[in-house]
Protein backbone atom coordinates (compact mmCIF):
# COMPACT_ATOMS: atom_id res chain seq x y z
CA UNK A 1 0.00 0.00 0.00
CA UNK A 2 1.24 3.48 -0.90
CA UNK A 3 -0.56 6.27 0.95
CA UNK A 4 -0.62 9.60 -0.90
CA UNK A 5 -1.76 12.39 1.36
CA UNK A 6 -0.21 15.56 2.86
CA UNK A 7 3.27 15.49 1.32
CA UNK A 8 1.91 14.20 -1.98
CA UNK A 9 -0.60 17.05 -2.23
CA UNK A 10 1.85 19.69 -1.00
CA UNK A 11 4.44 18.66 -3.58
CA UNK A 12 2.02 18.85 -6.51
CA UNK A 13 0.66 22.18 -5.23
CA UNK A 14 4.19 23.58 -5.25
CA UNK A 15 4.71 22.36 -8.81
CA UNK A 16 1.41 23.97 -9.88
CA UNK A 17 2.29 27.21 -8.09
CA UNK A 18 5.68 27.28 -9.84
CA UNK A 19 3.70 27.78 -13.05
CA UNK A 20 0.98 30.05 -11.66
CA UNK A 21 3.40 32.66 -10.30
CA UNK A 22 4.24 33.70 -13.87
CA UNK A 23 0.70 35.07 -14.18
CA UNK A 24 -0.40 38.44 -12.77
CA UNK A 25 -1.20 38.17 -9.08
CA UNK A 26 -4.81 39.21 -9.72
CA UNK A 27 -5.23 36.30 -12.15
CA UNK A 28 -3.71 33.85 -9.66
CA UNK A 29 -6.09 35.18 -7.00
CA UNK A 30 -9.06 34.67 -9.32
CA UNK A 31 -8.02 31.09 -10.09
CA UNK A 32 -7.46 30.37 -6.40
CA UNK A 33 -10.78 31.79 -5.22
CA UNK A 34 -12.66 30.14 -8.08
CA UNK A 35 -11.17 26.76 -7.26
CA UNK A 36 -11.95 27.12 -3.55
CA UNK A 37 -15.48 28.47 -3.97
CA UNK A 38 -16.73 26.42 -6.93
CA UNK A 39 -15.17 22.97 -6.62
CA UNK A 40 -18.13 21.64 -4.60
CA UNK A 41 -20.36 22.38 -7.57
CA UNK A 42 -18.70 19.38 -9.25
CA UNK A 43 -19.22 16.90 -6.42
CA UNK A 44 -21.83 15.15 -8.52
CA UNK A 45 -19.30 14.31 -11.24
CA UNK A 46 -18.09 10.72 -10.84
CA UNK A 47 -14.79 9.33 -12.20
CA UNK A 48 -16.79 6.98 -14.42
CA UNK A 49 -18.02 9.99 -16.40
CA UNK A 50 -14.43 10.54 -17.59
CA UNK A 51 -14.20 7.11 -19.15
CA UNK A 52 -10.67 5.77 -19.29
CA UNK A 53 -9.44 9.08 -17.84
CA UNK A 54 -11.44 8.59 -14.67
CA UNK A 55 -8.19 8.16 -12.75
CA UNK A 56 -7.36 11.82 -13.47
CA UNK A 57 -10.61 13.04 -11.91
CA UNK A 58 -9.97 10.84 -8.90
CA UNK A 59 -6.54 12.37 -8.37
CA UNK A 60 -7.97 15.87 -8.72
CA UNK A 61 -11.23 15.62 -6.81
CA UNK A 62 -12.26 12.22 -5.40
CA UNK A 63 -10.33 10.15 -2.81
CA UNK A 64 -9.84 6.73 -4.33
CA UNK A 65 -7.83 3.50 -4.57
CA UNK A 66 -5.90 2.39 -7.63
CA UNK A 67 -3.92 -0.74 -8.41
CA UNK A 68 -0.68 -0.35 -10.34
CA UNK A 69 2.44 -2.47 -10.60
CA UNK A 70 1.45 -4.77 -7.77
CA UNK A 71 0.76 -1.87 -5.43
CA UNK A 72 -2.44 -0.32 -4.11
CA UNK A 73 -2.25 3.47 -4.33
CA UNK A 74 -4.46 5.32 -1.86
CA UNK A 75 -5.12 8.90 -3.03
CA UNK A 76 -6.30 10.35 0.28
CA UNK A 77 -5.68 14.02 -0.56
CA UNK A 78 -7.09 15.07 -3.96
CA UNK A 79 -5.30 18.07 -5.44
CA UNK A 80 -8.41 20.26 -5.72
CA UNK A 81 -8.89 22.61 -3.94
CA UNK A 82 -5.48 22.38 -2.22
CA UNK A 83 -3.81 23.97 -5.26
CA UNK A 84 -6.23 26.88 -4.88
CA UNK A 85 -5.55 27.16 -1.15
CA UNK A 86 -1.79 27.36 -1.70
CA UNK A 87 -2.24 29.87 -4.51
CA UNK A 88 -4.45 31.98 -2.22
CA UNK A 89 -1.70 31.90 0.40
CA UNK A 90 0.79 33.13 -2.19
CA UNK A 91 -1.53 36.02 -3.09
CA UNK A 92 -2.00 36.79 0.62
CA UNK A 93 1.71 37.50 1.07
CA UNK A 94 1.48 41.29 0.49
CA UNK A 95 -1.04 41.57 3.33
CA UNK A 96 1.64 40.39 5.75
CA UNK A 97 3.95 43.14 4.45
CA UNK A 98 1.49 45.93 5.25
CA UNK A 99 2.03 48.45 8.02
CA UNK A 100 1.16 46.73 11.34
CA UNK A 101 -2.15 48.50 12.01
CA UNK A 102 -3.45 48.00 8.48
CA UNK A 103 -2.32 44.38 8.53
CA UNK A 104 -4.22 43.61 11.73
CA UNK A 105 -7.34 45.30 10.39
CA UNK A 106 -7.16 43.31 7.16
CA UNK A 107 -6.64 40.04 9.06
CA UNK A 108 -9.54 40.73 11.42
CA UNK A 109 -11.96 41.74 8.67
CA UNK A 110 -11.11 38.85 6.40
CA UNK A 111 -11.19 36.36 9.26
CA UNK A 112 -14.53 37.62 10.52
CA UNK A 113 -15.96 37.61 7.00
CA UNK A 114 -14.90 34.04 6.26
CA UNK A 115 -16.20 32.82 9.63
CA UNK A 116 -19.54 34.58 9.13
CA UNK A 117 -19.82 33.13 5.62
CA UNK A 118 -19.32 29.65 7.06
CA UNK A 119 -22.27 30.05 9.42
CA UNK A 120 -24.50 31.55 6.73
CA UNK A 121 -23.80 28.76 4.25
CA UNK A 122 -23.94 25.99 6.83
CA UNK A 123 -27.23 27.20 8.28
CA UNK A 124 -28.73 27.32 4.80
CA UNK A 125 -27.72 23.72 4.04
CA UNK A 126 -27.70 24.72 0.36
CA UNK A 127 -24.07 24.64 -0.77
CA UNK A 128 -20.51 24.21 0.38
CA UNK A 129 -20.32 20.63 1.64
CA UNK A 130 -21.49 17.24 0.35
CA UNK A 131 -23.01 16.42 3.75
CA UNK A 132 -25.93 18.37 5.14
CA UNK A 133 -26.57 18.77 8.86
CA UNK A 134 -29.76 18.21 10.82
CA UNK A 135 -31.27 18.33 14.29
CA UNK A 136 -30.25 15.29 16.32
CA UNK A 137 -31.38 13.64 19.55
CA UNK A 138 -29.42 16.11 21.69
CA UNK A 139 -27.87 19.55 21.43
CA UNK A 140 -24.37 18.06 21.51
CA UNK A 141 -25.11 15.71 18.63
CA UNK A 142 -26.73 18.54 16.69
CA UNK A 143 -23.58 20.65 17.14
CA UNK A 144 -21.46 17.72 15.99
CA UNK A 145 -23.67 17.32 12.93
CA UNK A 146 -23.39 21.05 12.20
CA UNK A 147 -19.60 21.14 12.34
CA UNK A 148 -19.04 17.71 10.75
CA UNK A 149 -17.87 18.91 7.34
CA UNK A 150 -15.79 17.16 4.70
CA UNK A 151 -11.99 17.22 4.82
CA UNK A 152 -11.11 14.67 2.12
CA UNK A 153 -11.20 16.65 -0.11
CA UNK A 154 -11.69 19.83 1.93
CA UNK A 155 -15.07 21.35 1.21
CA UNK A 156 -15.65 25.09 0.95
CA UNK A 157 -17.18 24.99 4.44
CA UNK A 158 -14.20 23.13 5.87
CA UNK A 159 -11.87 25.82 4.55
CA UNK A 160 -14.09 28.63 5.83
CA UNK A 161 -14.36 27.15 9.33
CA UNK A 162 -10.58 26.66 9.61
CA UNK A 163 -9.05 29.59 7.72
CA UNK A 164 -11.52 32.16 9.08
CA UNK A 165 -10.80 31.61 12.79
CA UNK A 166 -7.09 31.15 12.00
CA UNK A 167 -6.95 34.63 10.46
CA UNK A 168 -8.83 36.07 13.45
CA UNK A 169 -6.32 34.48 15.80
CA UNK A 170 -3.47 35.81 13.68
CA UNK A 171 -4.91 39.33 13.98
CA UNK A 172 -5.05 38.97 17.77
CA UNK A 173 -1.54 37.62 18.27
CA UNK A 174 0.08 39.77 15.58
CA UNK A 175 1.33 42.28 18.16
CA UNK A 176 2.43 39.69 20.70
CA UNK A 177 6.20 39.49 21.06
CA UNK A 178 7.67 36.15 22.10
CA UNK A 179 11.15 34.88 22.93
CA UNK A 180 13.38 33.20 20.39
CA UNK A 181 12.87 29.73 21.83
CA UNK A 182 9.16 30.02 22.48
CA UNK A 183 7.55 26.65 21.82
CA UNK A 184 5.25 27.99 19.09
CA UNK A 185 8.11 29.75 17.31
CA UNK A 186 10.31 26.65 17.45
CA UNK A 187 7.70 24.33 15.92
CA UNK A 188 6.61 27.01 13.48
CA UNK A 189 10.11 27.46 12.08
CA UNK A 190 10.81 23.77 11.44
CA UNK A 191 7.39 22.31 10.53
CA UNK A 192 8.66 19.84 7.93
CA UNK A 193 11.36 18.53 10.26
CA UNK A 194 8.76 18.00 12.98
CA UNK A 195 6.30 16.39 10.57
CA UNK A 196 8.83 13.85 9.30
CA UNK A 197 10.30 12.76 12.63
CA UNK A 198 6.98 12.64 14.49
CA UNK A 199 5.81 9.75 12.28
CA UNK A 200 8.71 7.55 13.34
CA UNK A 201 8.54 8.53 17.01
CA UNK A 202 4.78 7.95 17.05
CA UNK A 203 5.08 4.58 15.33
CA UNK A 204 7.81 3.45 17.75
CA UNK A 205 5.63 4.54 20.68
CA UNK A 206 2.68 2.63 19.25
CA UNK A 207 4.81 -0.52 19.01
CA UNK A 208 5.86 -0.18 22.66
CA UNK A 209 2.28 0.38 23.83
CA UNK A 210 1.06 -2.50 21.67
CA UNK A 211 3.62 -4.80 23.26
CA UNK A 212 2.70 -3.70 26.78
CA UNK A 213 -1.07 -3.91 26.27
CA UNK A 214 -1.50 -6.82 23.87
CA UNK A 215 1.80 -8.69 24.12
CA UNK A 216 2.35 -8.31 20.37
CA UNK A 217 2.92 -5.61 17.81
CA UNK A 218 2.95 -7.41 14.47
CA UNK A 219 -0.35 -5.78 13.45
CA UNK A 220 1.41 -2.40 13.23
CA UNK A 221 3.33 -3.62 10.20
CA UNK A 222 0.28 -4.50 8.13
CA UNK A 223 -1.94 -2.44 5.88
CA UNK A 224 -4.54 -1.10 5.68
CA UNK A 225 -4.71 0.63 9.04
CA UNK A 226 -7.99 1.19 10.88
CA UNK A 227 -7.52 4.97 10.65
CA UNK A 228 -8.25 4.71 6.94
CA UNK A 229 -11.72 3.33 7.67
CA UNK A 230 -10.79 0.03 6.02
CA UNK A 231 -10.94 -3.55 7.24
CA UNK A 232 -7.85 -4.27 9.30
CA UNK A 233 -7.35 -8.00 9.84
CA UNK A 234 -4.98 -8.77 12.69
CA UNK A 235 -5.76 -5.74 14.83
CA UNK A 236 -7.13 -6.50 18.32
CA UNK A 237 -10.88 -6.06 18.62
CA UNK A 238 -10.46 -3.56 21.48
CA UNK A 239 -7.65 -1.66 19.75
CA UNK A 240 -7.32 1.97 20.79
CA UNK A 241 -7.58 4.17 23.88
CA UNK A 242 -10.13 6.62 25.20
CA UNK A 243 -9.86 10.28 24.24
CA UNK A 244 -8.24 11.40 27.51
CA UNK A 245 -5.34 8.97 27.04
CA UNK A 246 -5.03 9.92 23.36
CA UNK A 247 -4.62 13.59 24.33
CA UNK A 248 -2.11 12.66 27.04
CA UNK A 249 -0.04 10.67 24.54
CA UNK A 250 -0.28 13.53 22.02
CA UNK A 251 0.91 16.07 24.60
CA UNK A 252 3.79 13.83 25.63
CA UNK A 253 4.83 13.27 22.02
CA UNK A 254 4.81 16.97 21.11
CA UNK A 255 6.71 17.86 24.30
CA UNK A 256 9.36 15.22 23.60
CA UNK A 257 10.07 16.72 20.18
CA UNK A 258 10.60 20.29 21.39
CA UNK A 259 14.32 19.90 22.11
CA UNK A 260 15.13 18.12 18.79
CA UNK A 261 13.19 20.80 16.91
CA UNK A 262 14.92 23.57 18.87
CA UNK A 263 18.32 22.07 18.05
CA UNK A 264 17.43 21.89 14.37
CA UNK A 265 16.09 25.45 14.34
CA UNK A 266 19.37 26.74 15.79
CA UNK A 267 21.32 24.57 13.33
CA UNK A 268 19.40 26.08 10.40
CA UNK A 269 20.11 29.58 11.70
CA UNK A 270 23.85 28.88 11.79
CA UNK A 271 24.04 27.12 8.44
CA UNK A 272 23.77 28.56 4.94
CA UNK A 273 23.24 25.25 3.10
CA UNK A 274 20.56 25.76 0.45
CA UNK A 275 18.94 22.36 0.98
CA UNK A 276 18.08 23.13 4.59
CA UNK A 277 15.43 25.60 3.37
CA UNK A 278 13.38 22.57 2.22
CA UNK A 279 13.40 20.93 5.66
Amino acid sequence: FVLLQVLWATGWCMIALAGLIWLPRSVVAGIALGMIALHNAFDWVKPEAWGRFGWAWSILHVPTFMHAGGHTLIFLYPLIPWIGVMAAGYCFGPVMQMEARRRRQALARLGAGLTALFFLLRLSNVYGDPRTWGVQASGTLTAISFFNVNKYPPSLLYLLMTLGPALLLLAIIDQVRIKEHNVFRVFGRVPMFYYLIHWYVLHALAIVLGGLRYGRWDFYFTMPLPVLGLPAPGFPQDYGYNLAIVYLIWLGLVSSLYLPCRWYMDFKNRSHAWWLSYL
